[in-house]
Formats: C-alpha cells, sequence, structure tokens
C-alpha cells in the first residue's frame, strides 16, 4: 500500500522539480552590462523588460538589481523634466527603492549607497510639490533613518581623503 503512495508524491516531485529548478537560474554577469547599454542606446523600456524577465528567474543577482534601481532612477529624474509621464516619479523612486534594497540584501556594497540616493530624489519631490517649508514639514513629520554603517563608512572617507584646508565638492 505504502508503494502506492510513495509513486504519487515521486510523480509529483518530479514535475514540481522543474519549475523549482526554472526559479533558480544561473546569474548571468553579462545581463547588467547589457542594460545599461540599453539604457545608453535609448531603449530603457527594453532594458526594464529584459532586467524584470532575468530576475524572475536569477533573483539572487544583486548586480542586476542595482542596475534595474538605477534604471528607475533615471526615469526619476527624467519625470522632473516635463512632468508628465507615467509613471510619475514617486512611483518610479518607490522600485528603486526596492530593487536597492534588494541589491543590499544581496551584499551589493553600492545598493545601500543608491539607497540613500533615492530619498535625496524624494527630498527634491517634497521640496517641487511644497516648497522649502513644505519639505521641511515633511522632513520633521519622517525623520530621516540613521545612516547605514555603509554610508557612514563611505563618509568617513571621504572625509579622511580631503587634505587639511581642502575642498571636499560632492554630486552627481
Amino acid at each position: 500500500m505504502s508503494r502506492f503512495v510513495t509513486l504519487p508524491v515521486a510523480l509529483a516531485s518530479l514535475a514540481v522539480s522543474p519549475l523549482a529548478l526554472v526559479a533558480q537560474g544561473a546569474v548571468d554577469p553579462r545581463m547588467p552590462v547589457r542594460a545599461a547599454e540599453l539604457v545608453r542606446q535609448g531603449e530603457r523600456g527594453v532594458a526594464t523588460d529584459m532586467l524584470g524577465g532575468y530576475l524572475a528567474v536569477a533573483p539572487d543577482d544583486g548586480h542586476a538589481w542595482l542596475q534595474l534601481g538605477r534604471i528607475y532612477v533615471l526615469g526619476s529624474r527624467e519625470w522632473h523634466m516635463a512632468h508628465a509621464s507615467q509613471p510619475d516619479a514617486a512611483l518610479l523612486l518607490e522600485f528603486a527603492a526596492t530593487a536597492f534594497d534588494q541589491a543590499s540584501r544581496l551584499a551589493i556594497d553600492s545598493g545601500a549607497v543608491l539607497r540613500a540616493q533615492v530619498e535625496v530624489e524624494r527630498a527634491l519631490l517634497y521640496f517641487e510639490k511644497d516648497g522649502w517649508q513644505g519639505a521641511l514639514s515633511v522632513q520633521a513629520a519622517v525623520r530621516a533613518s540613521p545612516l547605514t554603517p555603509e554610508l557612514a563608512e563611505l563618509g568617513r572617507n571621504l572625509v579622511v581623503s580631503c587634505p587639511r584646508g581642502g575642498v571636499l565638492l560632492t554630486g552627481t
């Protein structure tokens, strides 16, 4: 009797097994590079779709998550030019934050740094919408979270690299 019970279980596991293997797709280190090249060629939508499909089968590729987040930040910056495209910058920044959080979870150092950049971009949205007073009231209500260890270390390294009396210039 147990032989008949285990046979359906074995067949079911064989049927499910290929799906589990597909979900564990191999990481392709060239995928983020190809996506970046598509963006340079003006094909951001194609790059986003390509990365989305790739990450559905290879969710552990932190560099692909990082590139996807960069594409969303780029889209939010372009939105600032016309304030007319869809989706709007706030939604694109939500997508970027999620992608950078995933990259950070996968131990990609730049994920934490770029995640902080999303908050800078959000502050710009608050400023555009409500001016300085509106941005200050949002900041007071939200209270920025403390820097991640990666960002604190980056800041220390930047300050230490500047000679005494030197000028430190930052920007995108």
